[in-house]
């Protein structure tokens, strides 16, 4: 869809598969490539791109948690940018897209060495986030791609 004369033998296929289930609007759900938003204190903040879904380390950060005034060092920032696109399936034509950048910062407060920030959470904590980060992003996409 970003370049449609260079893909039209898969439009074609595709237009053809939604036609025979009747299908009038297909919603694409792909990688975004974007300014990363990062900013995790009002000292600290990030430049560079994200893209899709993935996380951002970094080890050197040291943090505070407010509360108890306990030490850490790293962050740890699982990220989902997507763009959703409309498509007519009848044209293939992009009707609508939306951009969505979700994102949550997490702090490595075990004062572990090695891979500060990796280590802050547990395999299934990543893909937890991961999940939903991705959900937060359909929940808040899906409905600005369809009003009107």
């Amino acid at each position: 869809f970003d370049s449609p004369e260079a893909n039209k033998a898969n439009l074609d296929y595709l237009q053809g598969l939604l036609k025979q289930r009747n299908v009038t609007h297909l919603i694409l759900v792909t990688k975004l490539n974007a300014d990363a938003e990062v900013k995790f204190s009002r000292s600290h903040e990030s430049t560079g791109r994200f893209e899709g879904l993935g996380f951002y380390l970094d080890n050197g950060v040291e943090i505070t948690e407010d509360a108890t005034g306990q030490f850490g060092r790293g962050i740890i920032m699982p990220f989902a940018y997507v763009k959703l696109r409309l498509i007519d399936a009848s044209t293939m034509k992009v009707v609508k897209e939306v951009y969505q950048k979700q994102s949550c910062t997490i702090g490595n407060m075990k004062g572990e060495n090695g891979l500060y920030a990796w280590n802050a959470i547990t395999s299934d904590e990543k893909v937890r986030n991961m999940e939903s980060l991705l959900n937060a992003a359909m929940e808040k996409g899906v409905p600005q791609l369809l009003a009107n």
